[in-house]
């Protein structure tokens, strides 16, 4: 149940919401990136909140308490992640590059 709930919400962040935030005519973007931002970024903190709850108040098993510290550390790994792309920290450049070389060379 725990994994189930956790993985919808990961697909609802990672997926649903960058699919439903972004408006596209032709090859125009008439959506706005910040509001994606902060949708992705209320969801995963939602998600870490909820497994806090979960963690400290609902749950009595073990094996769910620490099923749902891991879901708490995959949701915190992936904000900080998020985090530091929207800061510009890191970014894709390197496999634009490499899938680039591929082309050119074969």
């Amino acid at each position: 149940m725990i994994n189930a709930v956790n993985c919808t919400l990961l697909i609802v962040i990672l997926i649903g919401i960058p699919a439903i935030t972004r408006a596209q005519i032709g090859h125009w973007q008439i959506s706005s990136a910040p509001t994606a931002e902060k949708l992705t970024f209320g969801g995963l903190i939602f998600a870490i909140g909820a497994n806090v709850l979960a963690v400290t108040i609902f749950l009595k098993n073990p094996k769910t308490k620490e099923s749902c510290a891991k879901w708490f550390f995959i949701f915190v790994g992936i904000l900080f992640l998020e985090y530091a792309f929207v800061r510009g920290w890191f970014n894709f450049d390197w496999l634009k590059k490499s899938l680039l070389w591929l082309q050119n060379h074969f």
